[in-house]
């Protein structure tokens, strides 16, 4: 069994409700996605939650790229996330979703 996994942060200046964020991703369609958040020990206003996808469990879910685009899109739209991909270090956006796909299933 592979254990290694593709991990994100995701950034917001202020406050979020986590409660709010841990239903929303009870919501999704996929299994594949593992979220917590992480306290920062700084005196900054920016809260993070990291998102960790086990190349196991993405094995097993073929419509996952599917849904986690749209939890993409949902975290920085409607939640108002920066999301960043920490194996290749770059902010995801629109226009560069494919290079997120492409580094899941290289």
């Amino acid at each position: 069994m592979n254990s290694m996994s593709y991990n994100f942060i995701a950034e917001k200046n202020g406050d979020y409700d986590w409660f709010e964020i841990e239903r929303y991703f009870n919501n999704v369609k996929t299994q594949a996605i593992e979220v917590f958040p992480i306290i920062s020990e700084a005196e900054s206003e920016k809260y993070l939650i990291g998102i960790s996808i086990p190349y196991y469990k993405l094995d097993r879910d073929h419509n996952f790229w599917k849904v986690f685009s749209e939890i993409l899109k949902d975290l920085n739209q409607k939640f108002g996330f920066k999301i960043y991909d920490l194996y290749n270090g770059f902010y995801i956006n629109d226009s560069n979703l494919n290079r997120v796909k492409d580094g899941l299933y290289g």
